[in-house]
């Protein structure tokens, strides 16, 4: 039973350790950036849907 949580938790972490470290941070949380940049950003980030409603 060790061994098979053992390789579920690696497998798990193989799996979502991409999406974890391809992760960047929105430049639109960061308060030391310019606001011209954290709006042009969190524009970029929006769906169509979010923009119109």
């Amino acid at each position: 039973m060790r061994e098979f949580r053992v390789v579920f938790f690696s497998l798990m972490l193989a799996l979502a350790l991409p999406a974890i470290v391809g992760q960047e941070r929105a430049l639109s949380l960061d308060p030391a950036q310019p606001l011209e940049r954290r709006v042009e950003d969190l524009l970029a980030r929006m769906t169509l849907e979010e923009k119109v409603g």
